[in-house]
């Protein structure tokens, strides 16, 4: 006779955990990258959104080819243009917490280092660890009055090349965005330095080129209508929330 039994067996669980992302991330993730950083396609004065990709794979545990600072060298601080990691200049720039910096920066043409001088300061980031010094703006998101329902900012500006024509950061940085979280607004993928700043950028020990009056007249430049670069996008996202220096 046969006698019935209950199985005392235990079903395993299986947990399914994420792949991890081992990529090794190099200066070609301007290239491969470019769609998922900025969904609207369009990187003016949006280079925040650069710095916050690759930090974020340096927290993860990314490995960087050659290293973290030298994969930041591939884009332009002031513009987002994606740059060929080799052009640098000399710049010094006032700290948040007072004195000066003396470094270089990555630049896609001479007007950037104007809008530079103007308006960025130099502050320190920890990643992983290890501190950098951050080139930081404040954050253009502070004033609701401008900010317009899809996030991006209600501010006009005449076009530099043809001053009758006037622009908005809506259109011409779509992909600065503002998001709403617990009752204020904030920067859209952007990291915060050590002082609460908008890093758009490092300041690199590299050695670069020192621009001559000849090369870049920023003072010209200025009285021209800042034609050249950016033109007033960068300067008009900057100049909403200027950063005071101790």
């Amino acid at each position: 006779m046969m006698v019935a039994t209950t199985s005392t067996a235990k079903t395993a669980t299986v947990v399914v955990k994420p792949t991890k992302d081992v990529r090794t991330i190099d200066g070609s993730f301007t290239r491969s990258a470019y769609d998922l950083i900025f969904p609207h396609g369009n990187r003016n004065a949006a280079s925040h959104r650069w710095f916050n990709y690759v930090y974020n794979k340096a927290e993860a545990g990314n490995a960087f080819d050659p290293d973290f600072a030298e994969v930041n060298k591939y884009y332009c601080p002031i513009s987002g243009s994606p740059t060929s990691g080799s052009n640098l200049a000399q710049i010094t720039l006032p700290r948040v917490t007072g004195g000066k910096e003396a470094g270089s920066f990555s630049f896609c043409c001479s007007p950037c280092y104007c809008d530079m001088m103007d308006f960025v300061k130099v502050d320190t980031i920890s990643v992983k660890g290890k501190e950098y010094r951050a080139l930081v703006i404040g954050d253009p998101c502070t004033n609701p009055a401008i900010i317009n329902n899809d996030g991006t900012l209600n501010v006009q500006f005449a076009d530099p090349w043809d001053p009758s024509n006037m622009e908005d950061l809506a259109t011409a940085a779509p992909d600065v965005i503002c998001d709403k979280s617990k009752g204020a607004y904030k920067l859209q993928n952007a990291t915060l330095s050590e002082n609460q700043h908008i890093v758009i950028g490092l300041l690199h020990d590299s050695p670069g080129v020192t621009f001559s009056q000849e090369e870049i007249d920023c003072a010209t430049r200025e009285e021209e209508g800042f034609v050249g670069g950016m033109g007033s996008i960068f300067r008009e996202l900057a100049k909403l929330n200027p950063i005071t220096t101790g």
